[in-house]
């Protein structure tokens, strides 16, 4: 028998040449939890991970805080070698002067433990952020230079923690728009274990265990949860699904702290489906609106912070696939499935889902598991909570690591079980199987202890010593208590003021009538839009039927950094696509072009530059009002300083909250750019920088902005019709086309024109109003018609914005009767104006259509009015003339103030009929969460003046609503309540005008009679001057008042005009003896019109 040869034992190979260049960049690796034998690719979480909170030998420390500081020389923050040194001999003798001997972890033996050395601010910043982008587990590290910083290292006990967290996140959730930060507090000293937050997240759903074993609420929150009810929290009397937990922030050296969160960060956004609206609304699924991790540390340099919780937005994934979705979570996806079923035209027994075979079980998972997901986005779009879609997420990931990748020749870390997001092979991500997985430091990871299970360690310790029990704690806030004490990470360059250049006189152009040019395109974006736009505007120039005469070629679009400015001369145009990211900032992907033109700049000032053309599309988001195109407007002016001549309008400015992806603004700048470009090299351009928009753009914003977020309506009752000369409060009621819409919440209502004085002005001027709208030199909407633009876009009821149109319609004239009507015009309504023109002759059908087009644009927009939402669904369906829920469930009612010349109160209403259509947009308001989250368990005092009692009023009704249901499910309780239904009945103050005596009659005795009020003061107008104010601090109720305030913790709701919301604030202060807003924080709730 033949012998058989044994293989010889595999040779390694040598390291490749990326592992040398990432060794190169990141000397130092700690392991991810693989080794040669043993890969944990397939699990969440890996055994042997790195971990903060553990003794290390000196040598260890010191050689991470040398490798940290070198590594911070190559990134450019040392001015040089000898700089860098001296700051590493410094820091291994601070090193060496805080060790001390101790058991050290990795050996579990006696030796000298490496202490702490302090850093500076840049070096945490650059620590923070470093950490941040070799987080392998994170998709979103394309904005890790958009991280702020909260530096809050002198914060050392478990009160001050919580006070200051709570503080800085309210800033940084900042209403929805959330701004990434980072907040950091001492290091963990040898042998302790340092700061611990006990929450995964400081937002989180408490779950309780219940007595047949189920879990009511968040699974993953059980043990927490059981931790905290033990250090005495009292959780809501009604359990629910969506509890949210208090914050227990736990010091070294101290005892755990519980605090609840202030309303602001107690926010959970209503998961609703805009076409499975019943469905989804039986689900009552529900989320908090921010994840801000909170047991996670920082190792950087060889110091380990234990607590650095981190707030940031949602990926749609993680709520609508995992969170809602797994079956160790929520288990939402059977429940969604019988929602869609319900109205699926094909499935008539919805219960039958489990005898359906596995496929087409997967078959309705699956669609559940997008439906959810599309729910759970669109519910935080309609809240105006910053969320990312997967595929987003994944495309700026992809994008990110390929331009990282191209600069350093190496890859990022990634973990795929993580970064491979659930929706699997739609998204750009799951392909990417040669991402390499390493850990750097410096890193972000958990602790080796858990904080419950420390303080468990702890506790007899604390007890025996000090007799210390924890203590429960509740903080509130105002927002002028939060400082500006952040700290920007991203080193911005200094960018000088943009401002408008006018037309020079003379430039070096004018000499190349007859020259070739070369045209590229370029975008920058932290996403994909900027890319999407550049590759529209490529394929729409090089599909014009007629060629530029004065352009060679077109190139692809290509990332901004990729521009090299040394090259550029009079031969080239740039188009360039600008997006924004973190405030105002140029996102990464141009930012080395920024700083390469500033280098140009100081580098040598006096040498000329190339004189080139360029435009910029600014792809911006309004929303973020203060720095709205902050980047584009930077790359705009930085174009100009190093010698660039705008073409057109030099910088385009779209908002994609009017439009997600603008290209119909897109359009518009590619509509201008042609003719600029055609006579580049035969005249000087016109240098101009319009950061505002043209009113052509400005009127198809407002048409979009109509079309997608306003609804129609129809005013169909207004009690007391106005007669004479009474001035007094109006309830308007209003069917709108939803039944979903939130209690305390507000309407925006748009006062469209008469009908009837559009079609008399359409005649009048000759127009067709079913043609469209021509106000640019083409239909850029052929959807907005004459009559539409009359009657929804502009204020007919408003003067001219100016008659400059007017000097091309008649020659100027001097004369004393002329002057009279120029006089006349300049102050009368638009309507008026028109129609005097109409009769004089000046204006008609016989109209040059360019003066009509110059018309139109001078006419002023028309704006919407706000009111609040002045009732509560479910109460007007228990009075007798609304016939059924539904129909009273899409009713609801204002209360206004007539003014004279009112756009709404006044020309509306008197201009229009009963069954009167109107558009209209539901919005919340800014205190509707925070009373809507009331629940008796506190007392509430409520104080309105006049018009201030329309969100008191929807309040009242929807106690009344929630009180009857009660009734109604305990079929032998009594009609009548003789006692309060909730622990703490309302109080109520109301001011009005004698003509609105009895506005609130009717309701307040029915809150009464169910025992929702115990006391009730009315103010009328009167010669005394005696205001509600007064009652406040009368005799016989300031004592009971301010028992309510002070030893009951309850709130008080004021909504009022700016002088009795003066008045009432100063007779709280008298009454508590302080300052209201103080002592109250935010249990003063105001809202002052």
């Amino acid at each position: 028998m033949a012998s058989r040869s044994i293989p010889a034992a595999p040779i390694l190979a040598p390291p490749t040449a990326e592992l040398q260049r990432i060794r190169q960049q990141c000397p130092i690796l700690v392991s991810t939890g693989c080794t040669p034998e043993f890969c944990q690719s397939g699990r969440m979480l890996h055994t042997d991970e790195p971990r903060v909170g553990e003794n290390r030998a000196i040598s260890v420390v010191k050689h991470e805080a040398t490798e940290f500081l070198k590594e911070m020389h190559r990134a450019g923050y040392f001015e040089n070698e000898a700089a860098c040194t001296k700051r590493v001999e410094s820091v291994l003798a601070e090193i060496e002067r805080n060790s001390r001997e101790g058991v050290i972890r990795h050996s579990k033996k006696q030796g000298l433990v490496g202490g702490n050395w302090v850093q500076e601010l840049k070096e945490l910043e650059f620590g923070v952020r470093k950490a941040w982008l070799n987080s392998r587990k994170c998709i979103m590290r394309s904005h890790y230079e958009e991280l702020v910083l909260c530096d809050l290292r002198h914060v050392k006990s478990s009160e001050g923690i919580a006070q200051e967290l709570i503080k800085g996140l309210i800033k940084a959730y900042n209403n929805g728009v959330i701004q990434p930060t980072v907040f950091v507090w001492p290091p963990r000293p040898i042998d302790g274990r340092g700061a611990m937050i006990w929450n995964p997240s400081v937002a989180s759903f408490a779950g309780y265990r219940m007595s047949d074993s189920s879990v009511l609420g968040d699974p993953t929150n059980v043990e927490l949860t059981k931790a905290i009810l033990e250090l005495g929290w009292v959780p809501p009397v009604h359990k629910g699904r969506f509890d949210l937990l208090p914050l227990v922030t736990m010091a070294e050296n101290d005892v755990p702290v519980v605090i609840e969160l202030p309303a602001v960060l107690r926010q959970t956004i209503k998961i609703r489906h805009p076409q499975y609206i019943q469905g989804f609304d039986d689900l009552d699924l529900e989320w908090y609106s921010y994840p801000a991790l909170s047991r996670f540390g920082f190792d950087i340099g060889g110091v380990q912070y234990t607590a650095a919780p981190f707030i940031g937005w949602w990926t749609d994934a993680e709520i609508g696939v995992r969170n809602l979705a797994d079956t160790s979570r929520y288990n939402a996806l059977p429940e969604v499935v019988k929602a869609l079923r319900s109205q699926s035209s094909t499935s008539s027994d919805i219960d039958a889902f489990d005898d359906l075979p596995e496929f087409e079980k997967l078959a309705w998972l699956s669609r559940a598991q997008t439906e959810l997901t599309y729910a759970v986005t669109c519910s935080f779009h309609r809240a105006g909570v910053t969320i990312v879609d997967s595929l987003t997420a994944s495309a700026k990931w992809c994008n990110f690591d390929d331009a990282f990748k191209k600069q350093n020749g190496y890859r990022l870390p990634s973990d795929p079980y993580w970064l491979a997001l659930p929706q699997g092979s739609i998204l750009p991500v799951w392909h990417r199987g040669g991402a390499p997985n390493y850990q750097p430091k410096p890193l972000v990871c958990k602790h080796v202890q858990d904080p419950i299970k420390a303080w468990a360690r702890e506790r007899d310790r604390f007890s025996a010593v000090n007799g210390v029990r924890p203590r429960i704690k509740t903080i509130n806030f105002r927002e002028a208590d939060i400082v500006e004490d952040y700290v920007v990470l991203s080193r911005d360059i200094p960018i000088a003021e943009h401002h408008t250049i006018g037309t020079r006189s003379h430039y070096p152009g004018n000499s190349v009538a007859h020259c070739k040019y070369d045209m590229s395109i370029f975008f920058c974006s932290a996403g994909v839009n900027a890319e999407k736009l550049a590759n529209r505007l490529h394929d729409h120039i090089t599909s014009l039927p007629i060629s530029l005469p004065n352009v060679t070629g077109i190139r692809k679009p290509q990332p901004l950094n990729n521009l090299d400015v040394f090259s550029l001369t009079e031969n080239h145009i740039l188009l360039l696509v600008v997006s924004t990211t973190g405030r105002g900032k140029i996102p990464s992907n141009g930012r080395h072009f920024a700083q390469t033109c500033q280098t140009m700049v100081r580098g040598s000032p006096s040498v000329s530059k190339p004189v080139f053309r360029y435009s910029v599309f600014g792809n911006g988001d309004s929303r973020y009002t203060s720095t709205y195109n902050g980047g584009a407007v930077k790359i705009h002016d930085l174009l100009q300083v190093i010698g660039g001549k705008p073409l057109g309008f030099g910088l385009w400015e779209a908002d994609v909250a009017i439009d997600i992806l603008p290209t119909a603004s897109l359009r518009n700048w590619n509509s201008t750019l042609p003719g600029s470009i055609e006579i580049t090299g035969l005249t000087e351009p016109q240098l101009i920088h319009t950061p505002t928009l043209q009113p052509s753009h400005m009127i198809i914003r407002q048409f979009r902005h109509h079309q997608r977020e306003f609804m129609s309506a129809r005013v169909i009752e207004v009690q007391p019709r106005p007669q004479g000369e009474s001035r007094g409060l109006m309830t308007v009621r209003i069917e709108v086309d939803t039944s979903t819409w939130d209690n305390l919440g507000c309407v925006q209502i748009l006062p469209v024109n008469s009908r009837l004085k559009v079609k008399h002005l359409l005649g009048l001027l000759g127009l067709n109003g079913s043609r469209a709208v021509k106000i640019e030199s083409e239909n850029l909407l052929q959807a907005l018609t004459y009559e539409t633009f009359f009657e929804q876009i502009v204020d007919l009821e408003a003067p001219f914005l100016s008659f400059s149109w007017l000097e091309e319609l008649v020659h100027p004239r001097h004369d004393k009767a002329w002057a009279i009507i120029s006089e006349f015009l300049q102050a009368a309504k638009a309507i008026d104006a028109m129609s005097h023109l109409c009769s004089m002759r000046l204006l008609g059908p016989a109209t040059p259509t360019e003066i009509c087009r110059k018309m139109l644009l001078a006419l002023p927009l028309l704006n919407t009015r706000t009111y609040s939402i002045a009732s509560a669904r479910g109460y007007n369906s228990m009075l007798q003339h609304v016939n059924t829920e539904q129909a009273q469930a899409q009713q609801l009612d204002v209360i206004i103030k007539p003014i004279t010349g009112g756009r709404f109160s006044d020309t509306f209403l008197n201009d229009h009929s009963i069954t009167a259509s109107l558009y209209v947009r539901l919005i919340d308001s800014a205190c509707g969460q925070i009373l809507r989250d009331w629940n008796g368990e506190v007392p509430i005092i409520l104080i309105a003046t006049g018009a201030g009692f329309a969100p008191v009023r929807a309040f009242i009704q929807r106690q009344i609503v929630r009180r009857r249901h009660e009734l109604q499910s305990q079929p032998d309780a009594p009609s009548v309540a003789t006692e309060s239904a909730s622990q703490f009945p309302m109080s109520i103050f109301l001011g009005f005008k004698e003509c609105d005596a009895s506005i609130g009659d009717a309701l307040l005795a029915d809150a009464k009679k169910l025992g929702l009020v115990d006391m009730v003061r009315v103010v009328l107008s009167n010669v005394q001057k005696h205001r509600i104010q007064d009652e406040i601090t009368s005799v016989e109720i300031s004592s009971l008042l301010k028992q309510k305030i002070m030893e009951q913790n309850g709130m008080v709701f004021i909504c009022s005009g700016q002088q009795p919301a003066k008045g009432i604030e100063e007779a709280l202060d008298k009454l508590i003896g302080g300052s209201a807003r103080k002592v109250l924080g935010a249990r003063l709730i105001m809202e002052v019109f």
